[in-house]
């Protein structure tokens, strides 16, 4: 089984006749990029303390999402400057983010910190 969304998970193992119990729920983030290896997306500075930039997302943005470690999701407004797209995480609580976003076809999925 692969995991390709964030939720909530828990595993079973099963070798031949035998069958194990289910384990505790975990909550599961994804962080890999869905993007095209060809598009390059550069997140600045990294850990962030005020605004968060955004560069090299393709097409028109579409909405973006903000999803903590533990999986609490919220939204999260970009701002476009030329080619860089700008947010203000201020208000943040430290620790470790993704950002979604869908920019034309594709949804980039990018971790960054906040200090």
């Amino acid at each position: 089984m692969s995991v390709t969304g964030p939720g909530i998970y828990k595993v079973q193992a099963k070798a031949d006749d035998c069958v194990s119990e289910f384990s505790a729920d975990v909550p599961i983030i994804i962080t890999g990029d869905l993007q095209n290896a060809t598009c390059k997306i550069e997140v600045y500075p990294n850990p962030v303390e005020t605004y968060l930039e955004v560069r090299g997302l393709k097409g028109e943005v579409g909405g973006s999402q903000l999803i903590d470690m533990t999986g609490r999701s919220s939204l999260l407004v970009l701002e476009k400057r030329e080619e860089i797209y700008r947010a203000n995480v201020q208000s943040l609580s430290e620790g470790i983010y993704v950002l979604r976003v869908q920019a034309g076809s594709a949804v980039h999925q990018i971790k960054f910190i906040k200090k």
